[in-house]
């Protein structure tokens, strides 16, 4: 209560007074930026005999989109000229963008150092507002050179769910915890493509703080700063915030689950409730988590030793927060797992089609699969594995995958984010470290997190990175092992030689 004292807060007043002042014009122009589109579209007619157009800005954007190619800084008021192909339609049309950004890294770095001052805990605080700055900074600079290439078609799928949804269960096929996220968030100005991006760039820094508070607890400040290094610098995290979906929330709430399963549990009722919403949420937000969230929270039970009625408290939201939205799926798809059964088809098509090119019983053709690559027979992922595969095929190809997962086999630079041996031969270090020293637990999150993904692992070692998201804490908190094994190794290095 120490911090709440009238003159702390008068002075806490005083400096945002004085940031506001100062940076007044940047925060002006980012508010116009939130009230109209980034993007104007105009319909240029060709003659037939043209084959190029020399097509002139007409406000202050610095880039043009013609048919998926981005050119950018043009200037203000420049011209380009774009290369017709043969056979165009007429009209053609042509999209400028806006992408020139208020510079608001200065405003966010005397945001956090004003934390610094005046939050308490230097020691704790400090590390963490560094990691803030570089992850904000990092993004902010991505976010005006992506911003001409457009929303990918899930990220507009979810956009546009949160601009029409009419109720909390309106959500299609999706799951509706992240659209309801969105929802307010992009309702603030009339630039909802935008918003989206910076909820999605806000949900990654808040990935960066949860991490931080996670390690922090369990193993210091020293793994904790390493790990959110590793977060806020990762290209793979930077990409994806910028990219408008999902799986920054996932991430987040994994790690809200696993603190509070392994980190900061407490045999209590609250706590139980707490840790059955953690799960509810999970699953609402993508339904497939519920496999991961099952084998995390028996591992627990039998840890802590929780009795039945906290068993049964625990149980008792996710089966409340779930139960509507799985009615409104049987309503909808007739299928209570629509969405698990719809990746699962997905899946099974990748494979036979575009993998094996062997097409398979109840796949698609050839013909229909590049217009529907969810089409075909739809199966769940119990079906998936077990009647299209033998037992040897899937323990087989289960072992490839978890070689490609914990090696990192094909995967490094993706996993890893950088084109570093020296990086890679930490993460390796760091597994023979957990192996010796039997930190069992840091072995089997990143694989009770991937779960039968391990299989598909093994089918493709280049899975989408977006499904692996969630990992990424803890492959930096075997990276942060990895240095620890070789500072106790020259520790004991430097003590045999002192003896001799």
């Amino acid at each position: 209560m120490k911090f709440f004292t009238s003159k702390r807060l008068k002075l806490v007043l005083i400096y945002l007074i004085a940031l506001i002042f100062l940076f007044r014009s940047d925060l002006i122009e980012f508010g116009k930026y939130i009230n109209q589109p980034n993007s104007n579209s105009y319909q240029v007619v060709l003659n037939n005999s043209e084959n190029r157009l020399e097509y002139c800005l007409h406000d202050n954007h610095d880039a043009v989109r013609y048919h998926r190619t981005v050119i950018r800084d043009i200037g203000q008021r420049g011209c380009v000229t774009i290369e017709i192909p043969e056979g165009a339609v007429n009209p053609i049309t042509v999209t400028e963008y806006s992408t020139r950004l208020p510079p608001m890294t200065h405003f966010v770095f005397w945001i956090l150092f004003g934390c610094l001052i005046f939050l308490p805990h230097k020691k704790i605080v400090a590390p963490l507002m560094i990691l803030l700055y570089l992850g904000f900074s990092s993004r902010w600079t991505l976010l005006s050179n992506v911003i001409p290439t457009g929303t990918e078609p899930d990220a507009h799928s979810y956009l546009s769910l949160a601009l029409t949804i009419t109720g909390p269960l309106g959500t299609q096929s999706r799951e509706p915890l992240f659209v309801l996220w969105l929802r307010p968030l992009v309702l603030v100005g009339n630039n909802p493509e935008f918003l989206n991006r910076i909820a999605t760039i806000s949900t990654s820094l808040l990935v960066i703080i949860a991490a931080y508070s996670v390690f922090y607890k369990k193993f210091g400040w020293k793994a904790a700063f390493l790990v959110g290094i590793f977060l806020a610098t990762h290209p793979l995290s930077q990409n994806l915030s910028v990219r408008g979906m999902r799986d920054e929330l996932i991430s987040l709430l994994t790690l809200i689950l696993i603190n509070y399963l392994f980190v900061s549990f407490r045999n209590s009722f609250a706590h139980h409730l707490f840790l059955g919403m953690a799960a509810g949420l999970l699953a609402l937000c993508r339904l497939e988590t519920l496999t991961f969230s099952v084998v995390l929270v028996t591992i627990a039970i039998v840890l802590h030793r929780s009795n039945a009625l906290r068993i049964l408290v625990l149980c008792l939201p996710v089966i409340m927060m779930l139960t509507p939205y799985l009615l409104h799926n049987k309503r909808l798809y007739n299928d209570y797992f629509y969405p698990s059964t719809l990746h699962a088809t997905w899946f099974r098509n990748y494979e036979f089609l575009q993998v094996k090119k062997t097409g398979c019983i109840g796949c698609p053709t050839l013909e229909e699969y590049p217009k529907d690559s969810a089409g075909g027979k739809r199966i769940s992922s119990f079906q998936y594995l077990f009647s299209y595969h033998s037992i040897p095929e899937i323990t087989n190809t289960s072992v490839v995958g978890l070689a490609n997962l914990l090696l990192l086999r094909h995967n490094a630079i993706v996993f890893l984010g950088y084109e570093n041996y020296l990086i890679h031969i930490l993460y390796l270090m760091g597994l023979v470290y957990l192996l010796v020293s039997r930190k069992w637990l840091y072995l089997l999150l990143p694989l009770i997190l991937v779960n039968a993904l391990v299989f598909f692992l093994g089918v493709d070692g280049f899975l989408d990175i977006r499904i692996l998201i969630n990992i990424l804490p803890f492959i930096g908190l075997i990276i942060y092992f990895g240095i620890v094994s070789i500072w106790r190794t020259l520790f004991w290095a430097y003590s045999v030689c002192w003896r001799l």
